[in-house]
């Protein structure tokens, strides 16, 4: 994990020039800029690393820069990015390396490989200081080596001594704090967090207002009011398609036609399970559910719903979109670009918009909300010298300013800069920044990306500056009109007293082993038989006795019991 030292010290220089120009400060914005987040998060630690016993001599004051006195070096491996050319000459390593004083030796592995590189890593015992791997999940495994081995460490001391902006994030994000929590009670990761706003309210459907307006209907406010506008709109036109799904990103409808009935955990939910009042339950074996269920068989039987929407692509559902006459009135789906190419189709594109949740015969009315999962992305092994030193270096990029160098490059005119008086972001508030470098896959090697860790909360993603008069249909105005959908409609009817099963929950060995065939045969059986119930395949009247009773033999309460531990531990 070493290199050539002269391309390093040539990549500094011209950093360290970059700063000098831009701000005329001897450490830059940064080190002036990050100091008082140490100091108002209230940390007061002694300068000693906690784990090598290193000289007080040896650190700067906490929430300063550079953090040590005297260079030193930390090995770090990191799952090589297909945008990123070169860690090792990477710009914004290097500007890291002058900030902190840190002299950071990459290892890398092409991501498809990455996890398997890890595993031989750890065995071997050839381990690196730190990982640092983005969202690619090749972090080692925390329950072998953290809780079983001990080859990683515990940072819960350190987040709570040296990393005062990523405490303050724990302290203010719900559930987080839960998420990377090992069974052990201990901390041995930090995450990638990126919480796409209309991500977390993606069980959508979409309507052609067009098409409904030829009809001479209002949007549908009930499960009668879809019925019955469906049923017209096959009358008018024999070749139509009143309800629509596919395979593509949440395009299963069963979800956003399951919540008139009661709240559905979403189609990414593999047994159903819910969490109300702290207790662990699933809907797959429920009245409300069977219920359901018979809305949506109705809808079949009547070739209302698409025979495809369980198996047709989003290649396949964007051709059938394009047809002649737009024949889709309804079309389930996470985002619009999924089933329609807005530069081929921008007419098309420009007749759908998201349809408000319906409201039940019984008077429920649900939107499907799934929190955002941290991904971890960092940890410290044993072979670490300088515990302290990284904890104090990966807490800069869990700032506003360390997130956006990270992405965008350093501060300044070609990367990303303060907004200017006036300037709003995706939600109408004022901007948090304004940003020049689009995101891009294409080779750079200016930013790290995604590639370090990250906490991009919706209040970050809504702080870019976005112009308001943006047209919502152009192809640059899809966010604001995915969050302007998601906020007017969806959001008001976010649940409030049950929701969807953290998929973060951590498991010890034993129950992995325990339901690892169960899982899979409990998520088969549910997901299969809610096609059959659905296209007559079985019946929910003479079937649906010996379905539950499946369910109950194949170990479905054995799994609630083991996610209902999981989740105490974690959450309670």
């Amino acid at each position: 994990m070493r290199r050539n030292k002269l391309v390093k010290l040539l990549a500094s220089v011209l950093v360290t020039s970059m700063i000098l120009a831009g701000c005329g400060k001897e450490n830059g914005p940064q080190a002036d800029q990050a100091a008082p987040a140490a100091e108002d998060a209230g940390s007061t630690v002694e300068n000693t690393d906690s784990e090598s016993g290193e000289s007080q001599d040896l650190y700067t004051e906490p929430g300063t820069y550079p953090i040590v006195t005297e260079p030193i070096t930390m090995s770090v491996f990191a799952s090589q990015a297909v945008n990123i050319i070169d860690f090792n000459t990477n710009e914004f390593t290097a500007f890291m390396e002058e900030l902190t004083g840190i002299d950071l030796e990459f290892e890398t592995a092409p991501q498809d490989a990455a996890k398997e590189k890890v595993n031989l890593i750890m065995t071997s015992g050839d381990m690196p200081d730190i990982f640092l791997v983005g969202n690619s999940g090749a972090v080692p495994d925390e329950t072998r080596f953290g809780v079983e081995e001990g080859s990683l460490i515990d940072l819960t001391d350190l987040i709570e001594t040296q990393m005062p902006n990523f405490k303050k994030i724990l302290d203010e994000t719900p559930g987080l704090r839960g998420q990377i929590t090992a069974t052990d009670g201990k901390i041995y990761s930090l995450p990638f967090y990126n919480e796409a706003y209309h991500v977390t309210l993606s069980q959508k459907m979409w309507v052609n207002t067009k098409l409904l307006e030829e009809l001479g209907e209002e949007l549908p406010k009930t499960t009668e009011d879809f019925y019955r506008i469906c049923k017209a709109y096959k009358e008018k036109n024999p070749d139509g398609i009143p309800v629509c799904g596919g395979t593509f990103w949440n395009g299963d409808p069963t979800a956003f036609l399951c919540n008139p009935f009661l709240y559905h955990p979403g189609t990414g939910s593999p047994h159903g399970m819910v969490v109300s009042d702290g207790t662990v339950s699933t809907i797959a074996n429920t009245e409300e559910y069977r219920e359901a269920l018979r809305f949506m068989n109705q809808l079949y039987e009547e070739g209302l719903l698409y025979e495809g929407s369980f198996t047709m692509d989003g290649t396949q559902a964007k051709a059938l979109m394009a047809s002649d006459g737009e024949p889709v009135l309804f079309m389930a789906g996470a985002a619009i670009t999924s089933f329609i190419d807005s530069a081929a189709n921008p007419e098309l594109y420009s007749h759908y918009y998201m349809l408000e949740p319906l409201t039940g015969p019984d008077g429920e009315n649900n939107a499907t909300y799934v929190p955002t999962t941290a991904a971890p992305a960092f940890a410290i092994t044993t072979s670490c010298e300088y515990p302290e030193a990284a904890a104090r270096m990966v807490d800069y990029l869990y700032t506003l300013e360390g997130s956006l160098n990270a992405k965008s490059g350093v501060k300044g005119a070609e990367s990303w800069d303060d907004p200017e008086e006036g300037q709003v972001g995706l939600d109408g508030n004022p901007a948090l920044y304004q940003v020049f470098r689009p995101y891009s896959l294409e080779p750079q090697n200016v930013t790290w990306q995604d590639a370090g860790v990250a906490y991009a909360s919706s209040v970050f993603r809504f702080g870019e500056a976005t112009d308001p008069d943006l047209d919502m249909y152009a192809p640059e105005g899809l966010e604001l009109l995915l969050y302007r959908g998601t906020h007017d409609l969806y959001e008001p009817h976010k649940p409030t007293k049950v929701e969807t099963l953290p998929g973060a929950l951590k498991l010890t060995l034993d129950e992995s082993t325990s339901i690892q065939t169960k899982s899979v045969e409990v998520q088969n059986y549910y997901t299969q038989s809610k096609v059959q119930f659905i296209t007559g395949a079985l019946d929910l009247d003479a079937d649906w006795e010996t379905y539950t009773k499946g369910l109950e033999d194949m170990g479905m309460n054995d799994l609630l019991a083991v996610y209902q531990a999981a989740y105490d531990r974690q959450y309670k």
